[in-house]
């Protein structure tokens, strides 16, 4: 099994979902649950993309 290599998120950035993925280390499970719990995905088309800023402003409203 290959490591993980995580990686900053940049808040101006905008990250197509499975690159997003890969660098936070997060799978669909820990991403649908995430949306459910208010991070905001972008739909265009058939590719799904998260904007960093609403990831850490995601990260600060669960944060406890």
């Amino acid at each position: 099994m290959p490591s993980i290599q995580l990686k900053p998120i940049e808040a101006n950035v905008c990250y197509p979902l499975p690159v997003f993925q890969d660098i936070t280390g997060q799978g669909r499970n820990a991403i649908a649950q995430a949306r459910r719990e208010g991070l905001r995905v972008i739909k265009r088309g058939s590719r799904k993309y998260v904007i960093g800023s609403d990831w850490i402003e995601y990260l600060k409203n669960i944060g406890s």
